[in-house]
């Protein structure tokens, strides 16, 4: 089961974020990228879900969705009232999950099962298997997540990588279009 109260909190402190980002420092909501890795990811999804801001994008590495997450009936309700209008819920904004095949933290049935509800939803969901990759973070995944985030800001590509930076957290514009990156209760925001 969800525990839906430290959902609610993780999830009111990136909007509350996403805000700043949008009003303080006129990032647009669309150049928004949110998402970590397991609990990270989704609260990512689950800020997506819940946000009046149409995101650029979310991606959840190595995470999933409980089947009876408040989460789910916003993603589902296919662009009805806000936030669903502008959320996961509305289709337009593209997911990227990537899973291991031998997490044995995070079941890849779970992650697999999110994406397909995701996918059923009409939310645009690409998905990477990592052979024999455990609850970790592999550089495949990570080159192809930041290879994502690039396309989706519409960064062109340098020498066959999308400049979307090194990855790292912290500030500091590295010349490829990434501006800076929050980290916020193991949520990853990236903005260009």
């Amino acid at each position: 089961p969800e525990a839906t109260a430290s959902v609610v909190a993780s999830v009111e402190k990136l909007d509350t974020l996403i805000d700043e980002l949008c009003e303080v420092h006129r990032i647009p909501a669309t150049n928004v990228i949110l998402g970590g890795f397991s609990m990270g990811g989704a609260i990512g999804i689950q800020t997506a879900a819940r946000t009046r801001h149409k995101l650029g994008g979310v991606f959840a590495l190595s995470s999933y969705l409980c089947d009876d997450s408040a989460a789910w009936p916003l993603i589902e309700a296919k662009g009805g009232a806000p936030p669903a209008a502008a959320g996961l819920g509305s289709g337009t904004i593209p997911v990227f999950m990537a899973h291991g095949t031998a997490d044995d933290f995070v079941r890849p049935e779970w992650g697999r099962a999110t994406a397909k509800r995701l996918q059923r939803a009409g939310v645009p969901c690409e998905v990477m298997t990592i052979q024999r990759a455990r609850h970790e973070l592999t550089t495949t995944e990570l080159e192809r997540l930041f290879a994502w985030v690039g396309e989706v800001l519409g960064v062109p590509r340098q020498g066959g990588q999308a400049a979307a930076g090194s990855g790292g957290v912290g500030g500091g514009n590295d010349g490829g279009g990434a501006v800076c990156r929050y980290l916020e209760m193991g949520a990853l925001v990236t903005l260009a």
